[in-house]
């Protein structure tokens, strides 16, 4: 729970002309301290205010003849945040998990099949380390690797050997131990302790990555003998970095998506062209992207979203326009995201691009400053 603080200053507007400093009584009175709910917040006796559940009380502090309180609220602090095709999910500082918005195959794993407008919490009781959102299913990870889905179960897509759907979480079978998930549009990827990957549900075009172009309802091991740091799976392909930092991308590839000159699809990992050392790479529904260890972006596949000043396909990595220096980078539907060293944020491709206006941007163009409070 986050530590509250804010109180001081409501008690220095009740009682002008008094110095209220945390921790430390003004003019050498003394403070007597309260919390309507100690479950809730507790109080300190020299005042500092530590939230312990989630819920209101009320603060007091009592001095001499002079009395204040003041209300507040306590809520989790959210750690994790991750949109998928037509709903959202976050977790928060101890793991609990919620979701919202479409929810008509169970997706928001609350245990019903209806849409919701705010956070719901998902169902189970387990706390997760990270959440995936895909199109019409979402999977979580526990902290000690066990994987979890929930949502659209047809063509496996849940991985638990069956076809059906779900609201609640329903455990990866025959699974090993994962640091790290990626739920897609069709298909979900995830990385090993030892950085192996597997794939699960379908594969027509090779999106699993095993060899074949056969739909999975558990998880099968990606080809090739490489050590996996990260995976993103996009639509209908897969693109992973190695810990040495070489991409490699499986799937379709009739946009140029895979990165490797070519426009044809491929059912196992092929290298990324051009040599060059990526730090993180996400898949978008038809291309790539990817992040150097310096900051530089680049980006391949549908020329719509790539952010380079045309709307050709690309068949190799492209330097996004801009000469952007990014921390992170996030590609969706068609449009794209990052993150510079400055902490501001970019968009390029069409729409949802937070700048105000619903033109597409061939480059990337600033988000808005984002609403205090």
């Amino acid at each position: 729970m986050t530590t509250i603080k804010r109180f001081v200053r409501e008690v220095n507007r009740r009682f002008p002309g008094i110095m209220w400093l945390l921790g430390a009584a003004p003019l050498n009175q003394s403070v007597l301290w309260g919390s309507s709910d100690s479950a809730i917040a507790s109080v300190s006796a020299s005042g500092l205010v530590t939230g312990l559940a989630v819920g209101d009380a009320e603060i007091s502090a009592t001095s001499e003849e002079a009395v204040g309180t003041a209300a507040i609220a306590v809520r989790r602090k959210i750690m994790v945040i991750d949109a998928g095709g037509f709903h959202t999910c976050a977790l928060t500082a101890d793991g609990a998990a919620s979701c919202w918005g479409r929810g008509d195959f169970g997706q928001l794993g609350n245990g019903s099949l209806d849409s919701q407008f705010t956070p719901a919490a998902v169902s189970g009781g387990q706390a997760f380390e990270s959440i995936s959102a895909g199109g019409l299913h979402t999977c979580g990870l526990t902290p000690a690797g066990a994987a979890y889905c929930w949502g659209f179960g047809g063509e496996g897509r849940l991985g638990n050997g069956s076809f059906d759907s779900h609201a609640t979480p329903q455990a990866v079978s025959a699974a090993p131990i994962f640091v790290s998930l990626s739920a897609g549009w069709f298909h979900t990827c995830g990385v090993t302790t030892d950085g192996a990957a597997y794939c699960w549900e379908r594969g027509e075009v090779g999106q699993l990555g095993n060899g074949a172009t056969e739909s999975h309802a558990t998880p099968v091991a990606v080809v090739g003998d490489l050590t996996f740091a990260s995976i993103s799976t996009g639509g209908t392909h897969t693109c992973g970095v190695t810990t040495d930092g070489v991409a490699y991308c499986w799937g379709e590839g009739t946009s140029g998506q895979l990165g490797n000159e070519e426009i044809a699809d491929e059912s196992g990992p092929v290298a990324v062209s051009l040599g060059i050392t990526f730090a993180s790479i996400s898949a978008g529904v038809v291309y790539t992207c990817g992040v150097t260890p310096v900051g530089f972006a680049f980006c391949w596949g549908f020329g719509r979203a790539l952010g380079v000043r045309t709307i050709d396909n690309q068949l190799t990595p492209v330097p996004v326009s801009g000469g952007l220096t990014l921390t992170s980078i996030s590609a969706g539907d068609l449009h794209t995201y990052g993150v510079t060293t400055g902490g501001v944020g970019f968009c390029w491709g069409s729409g949802q691009l937070g700048n105000g206006s619903t033109t597409a941007e061939a480059t990337p163009v600033p988000v808005l400053p984002f609403p205090d409070g």
